[in-house]
């Protein structure tokens, strides 16, 4: 059997026809299965498994396209879909012998069809594509480019401020600004990439005019699949309604669409993705230009942008399975008690120290906190030596900046993780956890300065008893304490075969808790190579309840089982582990361990 599918001839609505495609490979596994696209369109069905040709044909000659009839009648197609309402479309089925066409009802080429559907407008059009051959699946727009490779240790966000249909799709100009000078202020290491073909090139170039270059602007630069490469590497896609939005869908890029004239229960992103649309009374009007005063887009304020484009970065968070560790076949970890320099290598230490002071009843970095007339600052920077890097979260930054700037901590680098929203009612952000120490470190420029550090020790900000620990000659190195008996909110060491892993008590039965010995300190060493190693993987997220308020952390231990060969040193707790973490803990630590 021969199917031919007649492709629609907008980036958009041809995105939304693809999960067509795949529709028909289930109902006719050993068909041939050939597209018609308009112009480059073909493009987007690159790699696409379901299809066994793309014919490309040009719409310059609307009746008779160069060479397209010929090929249709020599071909004998026997099925014929069409997912466009034009007349000519119909026409070339006809004409080319297409046995049996099927299409939407219009009047003016009922005639011309072997059956006519009805075109049902109280659905999303990718439902609408799929009424047509009688299928409701499951299936989603797909495209198959593989994306650009993503810097390691940006945020990168996607701007797309055009729209092919017209101005009043779009979200003003000036407002697309605003929201790239915020992400830029707000998101440590991040950069804007804007989007736009060449009619919307203009507004792009507006937009961009007055950044430096953490803003890149493609609009007019790319091919399609260049176009659909970039979006499919970027971090979070602003858009309006458009082709791009579409791509952006399909590839499963966290996006937030601004919507006006358009409706987005028929157009917008399908299952997935965020809308921002301020049902006014003149909306949709599908109008090119609005008539009045735009009130549908004006309704829409940066700070709502800005903000959901922050809940996008943990959209992909929020969707993945929970996280799960298994137990099968894992074993006590051997330990050592030594804790030995090996050579004379360079060293650099990483104090972590994004947290904020609150649960102690202190407003600031917890860094800033005085312990026995110290900041924990001064405590850890007298172990560090002069190599040393302290990682922030935005709300920590400032304040740490002054007090190094004040206390002439000149050799002090700093660089910062992002901060990222709760799942609250009222939006509140945290720091997106230690794990992404490794990617954020690496895609600073301190990973440069560092080029001729061999070793990176890393302390936690929390533990006044936190010492560097030396690697010896594995490729990491982590320090343990023993447990207590019913200790239970304390991450155990397990070796699983062969390699570290760390059970965050969490996330453990209660009745595994106890099972495991030597508890993590938040305290280890390792090569750069080993670094750069974990900067490159992929970092799971978990899910973390504190108040009854449920956010997402990354956890630096996740990569412990990338080190090919690791030992444990077990130091006696009174003299190496007292983590500061509430107002009780302050006490006792003044009181008790420093006698």
């Amino acid at each position: 059997m021969k199917i031919i599918v007649r492709m629609p001839n907008w980036i958009g609505d041809f995105v939304m026809a693809t999960p067509v495609l795949e529709d028909l490979r289930r109902l006719y596994p050993l068909a041939k299965i050939v597209a018609l696209c308009s112009g480059v369109l073909g493009e987007l069905l690159e790699n696409n498994p379901f299809i066994n040709e793309v014919i490309p044909f040009s719409r310059k000659n609307r009746f008779f396209p160069k060479g397209l009839i010929p090929r249709l009648r020599k071909e004998k197609y026997d099925l014929g879909i069409l997912l466009t309402n034009s007349f000519s479309s119909a026409f070339h089925f006809w004409i080319g012998g297409v046995k049996k066409r099927i299409g939407f009802y219009k009047r003016s080429r009922a005639f011309l069809l072997s059956e006519n559907r009805e075109y049902k407008k109280d659905l999303h059009l990718v439902e609408t594509y799929k009424s047509l051959i009688g299928t409701s699946s499951d299936t989603l727009p797909k495209l198959f480019i593989s994306p650009s490779e993503k810097k390691i240790g940006k945020t990168v966000f996607g701007i797309n401020p055009g729209a092919a249909y017209g101005s009043a799709k779009c979200w003003p100009p000036e407002r697309f600004q605003e929201v790239i000078e915020k992400l830029l202020k707000q998101v440590p290491n991040s950069e804007v990439i804007v989007f736009g073909d060449k009619a919307t090139k203009e507004i792009a170039d507006l937009i961009t005019e007055r950044f430096d270059e953490r803003v890149i602007n493609l609009a007019g630069k790319t091919t399609l699949k260049e176009l659909i490469s970039e979006i499919g590497r970027v971090d979070a896609f602003l858009t309006n309604d458009s082709g791009p939005m579409h791509i952006a869908n399909s590839l499963q890029v966290p996006l937030v669409a601004v919507f006006g004239s358009t409706n987005p229960l028929a157009t917008g992103p399908y299952k997935f993705g965020k809308v921002i649309y301020k049902k006014v009374s003149c909306s949709p009007c599908y109008k090119r230009v609005c008539p009045i005063d735009f009130r549908c887009m004006r309704g829409v304020e940066v700070d709502e942008v800005v903000q959901e484009m922050k809940k996008a970065l943990i959209t992909k968070a929020v969707l993945q399975k929970p996280f799960k560790v298994s137990w099968e076949g894992a074993k006590e970890p051997s330990f050592t008690t030594s804790d030995e320099q090996h050579g004379d290598r360079e060293c650099g230490v990483i104090i972590l120290a994004a947290g904020m002071g609150r649960r102690l009843g202190f407003e600031g970095a917890k860094g800033l906190l005085k312990v026995q007339d110290k900041t924990l600052y001064e405590t850890l920077l007298e172990k560090a030596g002069k190599r040393v890097a302290i990682m922030t979260s935005p709300a920590t930054y400032e304040g740490t900046k002054r007090f190094l700037e004040e206390k002439g901590f000149d050799y002090v680098d700093l660089f910062q993780e992002r901060s990222l929203p709760r799942l609250s009612d009222v939006y509140e952000e945290s720091p997106e956890g230690n794990g992404a120490l490794f990617s954020t470190f690496y895609g600073s420029p301190i990973w440069e300065k560092w080029s001729d550090v061999d070793e990176i020790r890393v302390i936690p900000i929390d533990n006044p008893l936190a010492e560097p620990l030396f690697l010896g000659d594995s490729e990491l190195a982590v320090m343990a304490i023993e447990k207590r008996e019913g200790e239970q909110n304390l991450g155990s060491l397990v070796d699983k075969e062969g390699h570290l892993f760390v059970l965050e008590y969490f996330e453990m039965p209660d009745e595994e808790k106890e099972s495991w010995k030597l508890g993590y300190s938040g305290i280890f060493s390792c090569t750069k190579d080993f670094f750069e190693k974990a900067a490159k993987l992929e970092m799971p997220w978990h899910t973390v309840t504190r108040n009854g308020i449920k956010h997402f952390e990354k956890f630096v231990f996740d990569a412990f089982f990338l080190a090919k060969t690791y030992k444990i040193i077990l130091k006696k707790r009174e003299y190496a582990f007292h983590p500061i973490k509430t107002k009780q803990d302050l006490v006792y630590f003044t009181r008790e361990v420093m006698k």
